[in-house]
């Protein structure tokens, strides 16, 4: 997708303008709700970074999607979810 795109392109507003279309379109994408997630963590500040959280609300993350979430997350937030085996 166009956010995708512009994520790993590190243009992180124009990733979360895309991804906000498509989130209209298809609210359930879980995709499309990680990425927004990863792009507002990206951005660096405190107040947009939890923003983030609001999108992962609710979906339980597999192994890969946890590793990669963790990647761009503030770690402090990681006491946030919790873990299933």
């Amino acid at each position: 997708s166009s956010g995708i795109a512009a994520y790993n392109k590190k243009n992180y507003p124009e990733s979360i303008e895309h991804l906000k279309s498509v989130l209209e379109i298809a609210p359930t994408s879980r995709k499309a709700k990680i990425a927004i997630a990863k792009s507002f963590f990206a951005i660096g500040t405190k107040e947009i970074q939890e923003i983030g959280l609001d999108y992962l609300e609710g979906l339980r993350l597999n192994k890969e999607e946890w590793n990669d979430i963790k990647s761009v997350m503030p770690t402090e937030y990681e006491s946030f979810f919790k873990t299933t085996r």
